[in-house]
């Protein structure tokens, strides 16, 4: 996977051997699908494309990957245009070794400034290849390191030239200008990693760093984000993805790329085998307003069992094999994964088995009801790190009738102790919302009171991911328009507001500014993604003085202009 411009627009490449080589396009901001590509019809190689990447000027370079390049060569294919017909640019016979697990591309081919990295898996040999002539040829040179890379290797570089290295099984390396290696203390990026990403925000060095699923966790598919700017000893992680899917990908088969919005917005997109492909963001104004979080809780509280061992939001010596938060999601929403935050575990003997569920709200006693959905993991994949939640995502969406409980469940012959996080006792609202079962299979809610309940008001720290529904009651006709259209200013002349009206037939990045005769900016009405559909924008000028003005819009290949007037 990889994510570029291939004129202005930016789409993401996903290659897929599924059935039929090629590479699906899709939009990178709303995750559309637009279109195929097919693969080259002179391909060689064990897998005839492999991997894709795109330059900094919107070529797209495929590769194949070959498991003896001596006798099936290592070959790149470019595109300059979506429909238009591959190149083939390099052909690389010298080396009897695996390549194409992985490739990276630097730089312009306007400008000479592209280079293409491969490295040889389980080798010692990374291939710097060069142009002079914008890409349509390369030269190969051999870059030696010390010792041998492990499988999937790939390199990405550094501003200063420098190369970062990773391979599955070994620690992320750092190659400095004379040669010399220094690695990341593997505390910092595990092993268990492949696919990086340098990424140079603002005054900061970063290194992207995918995760694979081999051993099928529940948490392991993710990216983190890694800051390099002391180098490789002061490495630090300082963010993270949510994990990506629940299926296994032992080949360790992934990538993640990144794209800049604007000096204060950027994208990491995530690609897994087997779980998908999904983009995070740093600034919530490109998440779609649909896409919801219900969560309740207010302080992170670990309630241990006030008459005997264990937690209260957790196995105790009770024997409780349940406990659940009530969601209160409505008709029309849909639900498709939820966080936990674990406060604590300690495993017995071998991992015990436990469930994550979604049930209905009985009609009647209120209390968890009818099983709508399930994930099983086992007790040693919980993540009990205070800041960290484990993310899961539902192997199907489920449409829901109304609110909803969310919860763990096990057996009475669990004897691994584990606890979620819940509210400090008064933080619940006295809202019933935090229940339990009990072994004999009955239920009951935290803040009842009586000798048969903990009678605690708070809320489990257990959140849902959902898509909001249309509400109740109302019927609303969504028409979206078949074109651009920036309306005039109403009322115009104004003092000292006026509405805006702008049209997206199409998702877009939106830019919606003001400008003076001399065409300085005096204004920001609206910058950021907006779907598609029709919006009415109100401009308070009360900070400008009187005179002409122009506003102008930005959003994908639409451009307009339009003068305005205020009148005080």
């Amino acid at each position: 996977m990889a994510v570029g411009k291939m004129g202005d627009k930016d789409h993401a490449y996903v290659v897929t051997r599924n059935v039929t080589h090629r590479i699906v396009i899709y939009n990178a901001l709303n995750g559309d699908s637009l279109g195929v590509i097919p693969a080259p019809t002179t391909a060689v190689g064990t897998f005839p494309i492999n991997v894709a990447d795109v330059s900094e000027d919107g070529k797209l370079f495929v590769c194949n990957m070959t498991t003896d390049a001596s006798s099936a060569p290592f070959t790149v294919y470019r595109w300059d245009s979506e429909t238009g017909t591959p190149l083939t640019v390099i052909s690389y016979n010298a080396l009897n070794k695996r390549f194409g697990d992985l490739m990276s591309v630097v730089g312009r081919a306007d400008d000479n400034t592209l280079t293409i990295y491969a490295a040889a898996s389980a080798s010692t040999e990374i291939v710097k290849f060069t142009t002079t002539d914008n890409g349509q040829t390369f030269t190969p040179t051999v870059i030696p390191m010390p010792s041998a890379m492990g499988s999937v290797p790939n390199v990405t570089v550094a501003d200063d030239g420098t190369l970062w290295i990773k391979s599955a099984g070994r620690q992320l390396s750092h190659r400095l200008a004379d040669g010399t290696i220094d690695t990341v203390a593997s505390s910092v990026v595990a092993t268990g990693s492949s696919k990086i990403k340098y990424m140079k925000w603002k005054d900061s060095e970063r290194v992207l760093v995918y995760y694979y699923n081999y051993s099928t966790s529940t948490t392991s598919e993710r990216v983190d984000v890694i800051d390099v700017t002391g180098g490789a000893a002061k490495a630090e992680k300082i963010a993270f993805t949510l994990p990506l899917g629940n299926v296994g990908n032992s080949n360790g088969t992934g990538s993640v790329d990144f794209t800049v919005v604007n000096d204060s917005t950027y994208i990491i997109y995530v690609f897994g085998a087997n779980n998908g492909l999904a983009a995070f963001t740093n600034n919530d104004e490109y998440v779609p307003d649909n896409i919801k979080i219900a969560f309740y809780g207010n302080t992170a509280t670990l309630h241990a069992n006030t008459s005997g061992t264990g937690y209260i939001a957790g196995t105790n010596s009770y024997g409780d094999i349940g406990k659940y938060q009530k969601m209160q999601l409505k008709l029309g929403d849909t639900l498709f994964g939820f966080n936990y935050y674990f406060a604590a575990k300690n495993i017995v003997n071998l991992p015990d088995t436990i469930d994550l569920v979604v049930r209905t709200v009985g009609a009647i006693t209120g209390a968890p009801d009818v099983l709508l959905a399930k994930i099983e993991i086992t007790t040693d994949k919980l993540d009990t790190v205070k800041s960290h939640f484990n993310a899961f995502r539902l192997p199907g969406t489920i449409k829901l009738a109304g609110p909803v409980f969310v919860g763990v469940e096990w057996k009475t012959t669990c004897d691994d102790q584990f606890a979620l996080y819940a509210d400090a006792n008064g933080e619940g609202e006295s809202a019933h919302r935090a229940w339990e079962k009990y072994s004999d299979g009955s239920f009951g809610y935290f803040d009842q009171s009586g000798s048969s309940s903990w009678n605690l008001n708070a809320d489990l720290w257990i959140g849902t991911l959902y898509i909001e529904g249309p509400e109740v009651g109302i019927k609303k006709e969504v028409v979206i328009p078949t074109e651009y259209l920036l309306s005039q200013n109403y009322p115009n002349p104004f003092n000292p507001t006026t509405n805006i009206e702008l049209a997206l037939p199409k998702a877009a990045k939106v830019s919606l500014v003001v400008f003076n005769l001399i065409g300085q900016e005096v204004a920001t009405i609206h910058k950021g993604y907006l779907p598609a559909g029709h919006y009415t924008f109100n401009f308070n000028a009360s900070n400008l003085a009187s005179g002409i003005y122009f506003y102008r819009v930005e959003a994908n290949n639409y451009k307009s202009l339009k003068k305005m007037t205020i009148l005080k």
